[in-house]
C-alpha cells in the first residue's frame, strides 16, 4: 500500500494540517495542533515532487503479472477531492469524457485499429495519464512483445466497465437508462463474477480508451459540497486477458486486471 499525498486547495489554505514525510520515503507523520498521526507504507509520495509516471511504476510489476496469469487489482482509496480520479485516470477525466462523445462513437463506429503504440488523445498530455491508461498501454505492448516471440500462441482481451452506486452494480457500456443492476454469482468453474456485465473483445489500447469514456458518460454524477464533478460511485474497469491455445497440461492462461 501506498499513500499520496496531494497539492493544497484553494479551500485548504489557512486550515492545513502540518505533513511530514519520513527520508526514507515510508513514514508519515501529520498533526493537526490536536493530534499526531504517524504511519508506515510500502511507500509514500509527496504532494509535488512524485510524476504520474512515478506513481505508476509502482505498480507496474503486478500490471506485467497478468500476462503471466496473475490477477491484479489496483484501486485508489480517499475522500472526495484527494486526488483519486487524478491519479487514476488523469487531470479532467469526467469533463474531457463529457466533451468529447462524438468523437468516441465516431472512433467506435469505424474501428480504427493496426497501431502499434496507440495515440492518447482521449487522455491529453502523456505526461499526466494516471494509474488506468498506461496500464492498459503496457498490457498491449507487453501481448505485443510476446507475440514477437511466440507465434503460435495468440491472446484474447476483454474489456468491461461497471459502476457501484448504492451498494448495486450497473454496467456502463450498456444502456444508461437500464435501472436494473446486475447481481453477484460464484460458481466453481469462473469464481465469483457479475452475472449479465458486457464484455467487449478490444484488439488496442485505443479501443479500451474509447469504451472507457462511453462508460463514464453513463456515471451517476452528484454535486457534493467538496467538489461538484465527484461522482457518488466507484467504476471499476476490467480487462480479461487470455490465450486462445492450451498449455502442456491442456490449460489456458487467463488472468484479470481490475483497475
Amino acid at each position: 500500500m501506498a499513500i499520496r499525498v496531494r497539492p493544497l486547495l484553494k479551500n485548504d489554505i489557512g486550515k492545513e494540517d502540518i505533513i511530514i514525510v519520513g527520508k526514507d520515503k515510508r513514514s508519515i507523520q501529520i498533526a493537526d495542533g490536536v493530534h499526531l498521526v504517524k504511519s508506515q507504507y510500502s511507500h509514500v509520495f509527496g504532494n509535488t515532487e512524485n510524476t504520474q509516471q512515478e506513481i505508476y511504476d509502482f505498480t507496474k510489476s503486478s500490471v506485467a503479472g497478468v500476462l503471466k496469469g496473475f490477477n491484479c487489482t489496483i484501486f485508489a482509496y480517499g475522500q472526495t477531492g484527494s486526488g483519486k480520479t487524478y491519479t487514476m485516470f488523469g487531470p479532467n477525466w469526467e469533463e474531457s469524457a463529457k466533451s468529447s462523445s462524438k468523437s468516441i462513437e465516431d472512433y467506435l463506429i469505424k474501428n480504427k485499429r493496426g497501431r502499434k503504440r496507440p495515440e492518447h488523445d482521449f487522455f491529453g498530455k502523456t505526461e499526466y495519464l494516471g494509474i488506468i491508461p498506461r496500464a492498459i498501454d503496457d498490457t498491449f505492448n507487453g501481448i505485443s512483445q510476446l507475440l514477437d516471440t511466440d507465434h503460435k500462441n495468440k491472446y484474447t482481451v476483454y474489456c468491461s466497465f461497471l459502476q457501484i452506486y448504492n451498494e448495486k452494480l450497473y454496467d456502463l457500456l450498456q444502456d444508461k437508462n437500464n435501472k436494473h443492476p446486475l447481481v453477484i454469482r460464484e460458481d466453481k468453474y469462473s469464481g465469483i463474477f457479475v452475472e449479465g456485465l458486457t464484455e467487449y473483445v478490444v484488439s488496442n489500447a485505443r479501443d479500451c480508451f474509447a469504451l472507457m469514456k462511453r462508460g463514464e458518460k453513463n456515471r451517476v454524477t452528484r454535486q457534493t459540497s467538496h467538489n461538484i464533478h465527484s461522482s457518488r460511485s466507484h467504476s471499476i474497469f476490467q480487462l480479461l486477458v487470455e490465450t486462445d491455445t492450451v498449455d502442456k497440461r491442456g490449460m489456458l492462461k487467463r488472468a484479470k486486471l481490475n483497475l
